[in-house]
């Protein structure tokens, strides 16, 4: 999606990033309407999606140990899916901060926040936010590449506006959950 007066590529490659859009009717009701469940999620009738807001890992999560922490990985873990926006980016040192008009924060984690919030039992990804250029192309691809070699489902960019603008789907044994992200 372009909002701007200027032509697509004037102030970067045609990547497209924002706030993530479930193909369901409703991201906060832990079941899906029949017509979006696969066969055996209508025969089973059950379905569970949880989906939580920004993620933004600094430190590793796994460390932690305490009960009540450990209780919310068990609830993310039982669903079905679990969804986040990732708000923040794994660049491994690539990309430098872009200017911004409020130069006040620009988000970066080591790459092992990946791997934590899959631990915590994310399958689900939304890569689209407004932090997704803090770092300029280099950081976004990088970022691209490490969410691609991690093979979890993801939407909201790409190398190119087609594949910024292409839904994921991720296949549970209960059903098939479509997602599409975009920044506006």
């Amino acid at each position: 999606m372009h909002f701007s007066d200027e032509p697509l590529g004037a102030r970067c490659n045609p990547i497209v990033t924002t706030s993530s859009i479930f193909l369901s009717e409703n991201l906060l009701v832990p079941r899906l309407p029949l017509q979006f469940m696969s066969d055996s999620a209508r025969y089973s009738g059950e379905f569970s999606l949880l989906a939580v807001g920004d993620s933004m890992v600094f430190e590793r999560l796994s460390v932690f140990k305490e009960q009540e922490f450990l209780r919310v990985r068990e609830i993310l873990k039982s669903a079905d899916v679990a969804f986040t926006n990732f708000e923040t980016i794994m660049r491994n040192g690539k990309g430098f901060p872009r200017h911004k008009a409020d130069p006040t924060v620009w988000l970066s984690s080591a790459p092992f926040a990946l791997d934590e919030l899959k631990w915590m039992g994310f399958r689900l990804f939304s890569l689209a936010n407004n932090h997704s250029m803090d770092y300029s192309e280099a950081g976004l691809m990088e970022n691209l590449k490490i969410f691609e070699k991690s093979r979890v489902t993801f939407a909201g960019v790409g190398r190119n506006l087609s594949e910024a603008r292409t839904a994921a789907y991720l296949n549970t044994s209960n059903a098939r959950v479509g997602l599409v992200a975009m920044n506006t």
